[in-house]
This record gives C-alpha cells, structure tokens and sequence, in this order.
C-alpha cells in the first residue's frame, strides 16, 4: 500500500518508489519469517482482535493492518494506543469496533515520538524474545486447560 497523499510531497520518482516498495517487501517478509517462523496462521473470524501500537500520527500503517485482517476474515476489530493525532483518531474510529485512546493531540505537525518522554525503537531482537515468551506461556496455559 502506497500513501498516494503523501507521495507529492516527497518528490519520489517511479524508480524511487519502485525501489522502496522492493525494499519494504523484503523488510516485512524477513520479518514474518523471524518473528512468526512455521507457525501457522490463527483463524481470525469469529474473535475479538486487538491491535495495539505506540501511537497514530497518519493512522495510514493502523488503516492498512485493519484492511489486512478484515481480509482475513476479522470482523471484529479493537484499537488501542497510547496517543494519536486527532485526525488520524478519527479515521481509524471510523474503521473499528472501539478505539482506546487517551491522549489525544492536534496541531499541524504531530509525530508519535513527541508524546513520549523516553522514546526508543524495539529491535527485532527484543520483539523475538517477547513473542517467544507469550507463545510458551499460550502454549502453557493450552495444555493446562
């Protein structure tokens, strides 16, 4: 998925943007690989989903996971963050079952980062770690019930 309204703005060209979208491509796939491994799939309808993230400044990233999983068969769809710009907010309210979000922020320019006072990225290495932990404990608390 491409931002087309923030296209113009960048100056890319079609090779500029041809060579983003390879790169992202193969960004997200090495990604599914390391995080997801051979696990399967989880069947999405008939359940609640929550999508949860650091923070709205477009909503376009949250617009295109909702899409992603609404094509999934998800039907049901909830989000929270943290804080997000006003507009993005209300465009994702639009999309979804429930929107939680406590910190609400307008103003011409907002990055998520500007919420935060101790801002930082979570490597992939940590994303591992904390996803293999929750899949010990599902797995866990299956085989306990």
């Amino acid at each position: 998925h491409l931002n087309e309204a923030l296209i113009p703005d960048l100056g890319l060209s079609a090779t500029d943007i041809d060579n983003g979208v390879a790169k992202t491509k193969a960004k997200v796939k090495g990604r599914v690989e390391r995080l997801c491994g051979q696990r399967p799939r989880p069947r999405l309808g008939n359940r609640t989903l929550i999508l949860v993230d650091d923070g709205l400044a477009s909503g376009f990233t949250m617009q295109v996971a909702i899409e992603t999983l609404r094509k999934q068969g998800a039907n049901h769809i909830i989000v929270a963050v943290p804080t997000a710009h006003t507009k993005a907010a209300d465009t994702i309210c639009a999309r979804v079952a429930e929107l939680y979000c406590p910190n609400l922020r307008g103003g011409w320019s907002f990055a998520v980062a500007d919420a935060y006072e101790n801002w930082y990225d979570v490597d992939d290495a940590k994303v591992s770690r904390l996803l293999a932990q929750c899949w010990r404990e599902a797995v866990t608390v299956t085989a306990t019930e």
